[in-house]
């Protein structure tokens, strides 16, 4: 789904860089995962290989977008 959204290929999206429309797919899918789904941020920490604060700041810059 976020893919789509900013047609970006999903892979694109779990690779570490800072490119404007991988950081925006990134916060977007950090905010349905953590608000929508219930995913707690560590875990998504983890499988994103993020910092739990690193993924808190997404979910807050996802939910502004």
């Amino acid at each position: 789904m976020v893919s789509k959204i900013y047609d970006i290929e999903t892979e694109k999206i779990y690779l570490k860089g800072r490119r404007k429309v991988q950081v925006e797919a990134r916060d977007l899918l950090c905010y349905c995962a953590v608000r929508e789904l219930g995913i707690s941020c560590t875990d998504l920490a983890k499988q994103l290989g993020m910092t739990q604060p690193g993924v808190g700041y997404a979910v807050n810059r996802g939910e502004i977008k």
